[in-house]
């Protein structure tokens, strides 16, 4: 049970590791983001360190904010399992190939170019006002319907 406990702190770890760093990419402080998802800043700051969970549908609002798909932000399965041992440079250097490979397979998520993701709104976190701004449309299209 332990083991698994630290595997899922190593997911939100992860997490926060590559949301703040496509923050950081696209010079976004934690300020812009959490008004843009409609969190407190502080919130912003605790999923960044991995102290916070995140829900799906913040997940998602997360990644439109950020122009990237939220699978994009999710660490693989290799990440969280140990280390293996590194592999000697001489290995490598008579092995152009399997350099070339390694380097491909090992490449973050967050390194790689971000796509603009777009995301129904009805997905995206909404704020109080969008909320009752949902509820008078349906109203609405209920009296005309």
């Amino acid at each position: 049970m332990p083991q698994e406990r630290e595997r899922n702190e190593a997911v939100y770890r992860q997490l926060g590791r590559r949301i703040r760093a496509c923050r950081k990419k696209l010079a976004m402080t934690q300020s812009d983001l959490a008004k843009q998802i409609a969190v407190a800043r502080a919130s912003v700051a605790n999923i960044e360190l991995g102290k916070q969970r995140v829900s799906i549908e913040l997940l998602f609002a997360i990644g439109k904010v950020l122009k990237t798909e939220p699978r994009d932000l999710l660490p693989c399965m290799s990440e969280l399992l140990s280390p293996a041992p590194p592999i000697p440079n001489e290995v490598l250097a008579e092995n152009p190939e399997l350099a070339d490979w390694l380097q491909r397979v090992t490449t973050r998520a967050s390194e790689r170019r971000m796509d603009a993701t777009e995301i129904p709104e009805e997905t995206a976190r909404p704020n109080k006002g969008t909320r009752r701004a949902q509820a008078s449309k349906r109203k609405k299209s209920s009296r005309t319907g």
